[in-house]
């Protein structure tokens, strides 16, 4: 999970890559700019499972779903 979360803070903070987005649009110009838009379109969740196998490939070395628990 730690490093899930420090890449999407790398994403956010290093590359001003909205997490939503993500390659679809361009990246921003500063961290402010990047996070007034993901606050405007409601873009603080991560796009995934939307079909998009590159992108879901990112996500999915952060994911072990073997230790998923259901209950």
């Amino acid at each position: 999970m730690r490093y899930l979360m420090k890449f999407f803070i790398a994403t956010v903070k290093r590359d001003f890559i909205c997490l939503y987005c993500n390659e679809l649009c361009h990246p921003f110009t500063s961290l402010e700019a990047v996070r007034k838009h993901m606050e405007s379109k409601s873009h603080c969740k991560v796009h995934y499972g939307d079909g998009g196998d590159e992108e879901d490939a990112k996500l999915e070395e952060f994911y072990d779903e073997s230790t998923w628990r259901t209950k």
